[in-house]
């Protein structure tokens, strides 16, 4: 019998982990697959141990890992890699298939325009945009933010747009944001380049009011999770099996 586990980052936020919860059951009921159950990297439980034994314990002899994260940074490469591999010697007689994250995708980069014409419509060219990711200790990270930025500048014929990252990478916050020009004079709108709502999400909505507080037109969009088409290609890439080369990540 086979079964999918999904697994989440974590965090301590409740209304985070509410938006977990209902992404996941709003994925779930369309996915035709018999056993199906979610499980975190960190912070919360269950933890990705108990996810596999859950679906173990239930039939499972096949089981899909399907990661929620936006791109293979070390939380993919190195530590769900560790833990699946410990529990692959564990059930021996499990097939374990781990999956890769969405990548940068067309997709969500129409789905961020569509989240900030909701929010801040008319764009325009005079508008600035930083695009704020979690970090990774992965160098990899700063070619996946250079296709982003530059697939959301053809998309939205914007002038100025730049990345930074809150951990583990370089420009930070506060860094990125003094590398737009004209603060005072033009609307800045920061990205979130997050799935979820979380501590990370609160960091940046505070420093959006702190701007504001200073005089900046300063704007801050939801998280991606709010891109409805992310769960309409999940959904599709999981009820055509997930294969595809094991793979629904495909760069611009």
């Amino acid at each position: 019998m086979k079964a999918i586990l999904y697994i989440a980052h974590g965090t301590r936020s409740k209304k985070g982990l509410r938006e977990v919860e209902s992404f996941l059951q709003t994925i779930m009921k369309q996915v035709n697959v018999p056993i199906q159950k979610w499980s975190y990297l960190e912070i919360c439980a269950p933890t990705i141990e108990q996810g596999i034994e859950a679906c173990v314990h239930q039939g499972a002899r096949e089981i899909d890992v399907i990661p929620l994260l936006l791109l293979k940074g070390g939380h993919f490469k190195k530590d769900i890699h560790t833990i699946l591999l410990s529990l692959k010697k564990r059930f021996s007689a499990i097939k374990i298939h781990l999956h890769p994250p969405f990548g940068v995708q067309n997709y969500i980069l129409d789905g961020i325009g569509d989240l900030l014409n909701e929010k801040l419509s008319p764009i325009t060219e005079k508008d600035q945009l930083l695009v704020v990711g979690r970090g990774s200790s992965d160098v990899n990270i700063y070619a996946d933010f250079e296709l982003i930025t530059k697939g959301l500048k053809a998309k939205l014929a914007v002038n100025n747009i730049t990345s930074c990252f809150l951990a583990a990478a370089t420009p930070r916050l506060e860094e990125g944001y003094h590398l737009l020009e004209n603060r005072t004079k033009s609307r800045i709108i920061i990205i979130p380049y997050l799935l979820f709502s979380g501590l990370l999400l609160d960091e940046l909505q505070q420093f959006t009011e702190q701007k504001r507080a200073l005089g900046d037109q300063t704007f801050i969009i939801d998280p991606l999770s709010h891109i409805s088409s992310i769960q309409l290609r999940l959904v599709q890439y999981l009820n055509k099996g997930g294969r595809e080369e094991c793979s629904h990540s495909l760069l611009i």
